[in-house]
């Protein structure tokens, strides 16, 4: 099983832990980006074992006890609790058809997910979990400059 799929199942599974005043219906956050031939994914969970990694292998790994990316994580996954309804779409472990983000919510004893058009990422499209969206951005972006930075 890989790293994606593990994180998936985390939840499900017992092993992602946490109970967050403002956010505790969700415990974490798996997002799936397209990204020409391949895939981005970016991890945000409630333990801040963030990550940012391609379908290809490549990544990083850990970045969630950042102080910006842990805020930043904090804010998408309240977001999310207060979007939760949007999460219509089933369990399921499959990529995105072209030209779709993927997000997946984890809960404490199920995950759901929705597919957005990927332009809605990009605020091109409105769309009802636009402050969800919006959060994503931020996590990716902090990720980012804190990667950039290298460790502290």
């Amino acid at each position: 099983m890989g790293l994606r799929a593990m994180v998936l199942h985390s939840a499900s599974d017992g092993k992602l832990v946490g109970n967050p005043e403002d956010h505790r219906d969700v415990l974490g956050m798996v997002v799936d980006v397209p990204a020409n031939d391949k895939y981005v994914t970016l991890v945000a969970l409630t333990d801040y074992t963030n990550s940012l990694y391609n379908s290809d292998g490549g990544g990083f790994m850990g970045w969630g006890r950042h102080p910006a990316v842990r805020a930043a994580t904090e804010e998408l996954l309240t977001q999310a609790q207060e979007h939760q309804a949007e999460f219509t779409g089933p369990e399921t472990d499959d990529l995105p058809a072209p030209g779709f983000v993927r997000l997946h919510l984890l809960g404490p004893t199920e995950r759901r997910s929705a597919d957005v058009p990927s332009g809605c990422l990009l605020n091109s499209e409105p769309h009802a979990l636009a402050p969800v969206l919006l959060g994503v951005q931020k996590v990716f972006a902090i990720l980012e400059m804190a990667i950039q930075r290298g460790p502290t």
